[in-house]
């Protein structure tokens, strides 16, 4: 009964005017999706074996011309997890939301979604979409979390007014909520990019605000990024970071890496400072139908941020290692392997539920579709 009635409203939705204007714009439908085995064995404490969806997303995009070279634009972006059915709190959830204009001048978006220090973090994530992905999850102090490498900074007025996720993570690739983003044109393969987000402001004592920007580079064999991110009046700091990316790319190999340094400084309430310097280095060599990769990843110490200090820890750096590759069946659908560790110092974390100074080494293949 209830796919009969969904079937009449989806029916009845697709005949309206509302939908038959919608027709007038061009809007793309895409996504990708994948699912994997992983297997990761962290030292004296076990292995665990999963099904994961990682960075598995359905979405639409639009534009329509407005005249004078002038475009309408708009995306809506969701993740989703395959692995987990009848999980309605964690099986979707919004990437990208936004609606703009685009011309001559560049491009200007409102809405939530990716910022342009991602844009310049992305420029290495060879690792593909994994659980030892990043270099984040070694952590560094009493209390890190797992999976603080991403965090969605979202808007207060959708807990009404609570500054959701004003002190979510100390990492800074995210996705801003409440924002504006301008791109500027292309200027023979010289781009800027810089996004402004409320976050949780409110009237109550929540000021948190975003602030990044980015410029890239990319003619020819030649790519080179620079971003610098600021996380503005947070619960419990203030910090900034900044991620310099080189790419060379000799055809039969292409060699790149990052630098990146963070800063957190104690507020409201919460003392103390702490920095942090991370690198990586890597190359991506092609073979056959697809991509071989390599990395090498280090990080120096620790941070984290409480509500009473911001503290750092000079023995919760720690090193990462991976190689994975990528075959292509068709240009839409791959399947690809992974091999990853990561080895903490005595006072870092690894993956969650470990003690300090564990390592972590995982395996893992999978399937990935796209469309």
């Amino acid at each position: 009964m209830n796919k009969k009635v969904i079937a009449l409203a989806v029916a009845g939705a697709l005949a309206s005017p509302l939908a038959a204007q919608a027709q007038t714009a061009n809007v793309t439908m895409y996504g990708t999706f994948r699912v994997a085995m992983e297997s990761v064995d962290i030292t004296d404490l076990g292995r665990k074996n999963s099904i994961d969806s990682w960075s598995s997303r359905w979405g639409i995009r639009g534009i329509e011309s407005l005249g004078g070279g002038l475009n309408g634009i708009f995306q809506l972006e969701l993740g989703v997890n395959l692995d987990r059915p009848g999980d309605t709190a964690n099986t979707v959830n919004i990437r990208e939301s936004w609606v703009g204009l685009n011309g001559g001048f560049g491009t200007v978006k409102m809405g939530a979604g990716l910022t342009p220090y991602d844009d310049v973090f992305g420029m290495d994530h060879l690792l593909l979409a994994n659980g030892t992905e990043n270099m984040n999850q070694l952590g560094g102090g009493p209390s890190p979390t797992y999976g603080t490498n991403f965090s969605a900074y979202m808007s207060n007025g959708a807990v009404g007014g609570a500054g959701l996720k004003c002190n979510d993570s100390t990492a800074f690739d995210a996705r801003y909520g409440n924002s504006i983003r301008y791109d500027s044109p292309n200027f023979s393969g010289l781009t800027f990019a810089t996004q402004f987000a409320f976050l949780g402001e409110n009237a109550t004592g929540n000021k948190c605000k975003g602030w990044d920007s980015a410029v890239i580079y990319k003619n020819g064999p030649i790519e080179a990024g620079l971003a610098y991110a600021r996380h503005i009046d947070m619960n419990t700091y203030d910090g900034n970071a900044t991620r310099l990316h080189l790419g060379y790319d000799f055809g039969f190999l292409k060699l790149l890496g990052a630098y990146e340094i963070i800063k957190l400084d104690g507020n409201n309430g919460s003392s103390g400072k702490a920095k942090t310097r991370y690198y990586v280095v890597g190359a991506m060599l092609p073979l056959g139908p697809g991509v071989l990769t390599a990395q090498y990843g280090n990080r120096d110490k620790g941070a984290t941020a409480t509500a009473a200090v911001v503290s750092e820890f000079d023995n919760a750096g720690g090193k990462q290692y991976s190689v994975s590759y990528k075959y292509g069946f068709s240009k839409r659908t791959y399947a690809y392997t992974w091999a990853a560790q990561l080895k903490p110092e005595s006072g870092g974390f690894a993956v969650s539920g470990a003690q300090a100074g564990r390592k972590a080494t995982g395996i893992g293949f999978g399937l990935q579709h796209n469309f």
